[in-house]
């Protein structure tokens, strides 16, 4: 199995990890899109939600959801400033058919998990996990299944570390590469299926 995605995805999978997560991994939460065309604002329980038509046919391509601190002004007309701290979720379509293919999750202003769907299928294909801001964990799915079958790990200079995979289609990873300053040094196995490998192989120069 390739840990990389096929073929008919490589181009959008890089060209959206440099759109939506390119800065996120470097700490920075500054959003990428500027908040213009509203085409609406409303309540939604303890949430505030605002939609905006990012190619201007009139239909909602991306919507952010806020916390209740962050309410619009008393008439509905103005939306008060907002702070970053506010943002809960955000919610992108990418095709502009009407269904969300990357929802990215917030905790007190940083970004801290996003699910994409590469292929507009309603699945999601990759899954990355943010800390203070920064890229720790990337879980993917290169049969386009929904089923994640690769994990990727990163320090918190946004170096990876380690990778694992499942290739028995369990779920759960039994195969595993270790990483020293962007080298594999060594590799493990799980032979008795507990998902933790007993079994390793270090690679020598």
């Amino acid at each position: 199995m390739s840990w990389l995605l096929p073929k008919k995805a490589n181009l959008l999978f890089l060209t959206f990890s440099f759109f939506a997560f390119g800065c996120a991994s470097s700490g920075a939460t500054t959003s990428v899109i500027a908040d213009t065309n509203i085409v609406e604002t409303e309540t939604e329980g303890d949430k505030q939600v605002q939609r905006f038509d990012l190619n201007g046919d009139g239909a909602a391509d991306m919507e952010k959801v806020f916390r209740a601190s962050a309410l619009p002004s008393a008439d509905g007309s103005v939306p008060q400033p907002k702070s970053q701290k506010d943002l809960l979720e955000k919610r992108m379509d990418l095709d502009y058919n009407g269904t969300f293919d990357v929802h990215s999750y917030y905790d007190q202003g940083d970004l801290a998990r996003e699910r994409i769907d590469l292929d507009f299928d309603g699945k999601p294909d990759v899954e990355n996990i943010f800390k203070g801001g920064k890229l720790a964990e990337r879980r993917m799915a290169p049969g386009f299944d929904g089923k994640y079958s690769v994990w990727k790990f990163f320090n918190d200079k946004g170096a990876l570390y380690k990778k694992a995979r499942d290739t028995d289609a369990n779920s759960r990873p039994d195969e595993w590469e270790y990483y020293k300053d962007q080298k594999l040094i060594r590799v493990g196995f799980d032979r008795d299926g507990d998902g933790e490998p007993e079994y390793f192989e270090d690679i020598k120069d």
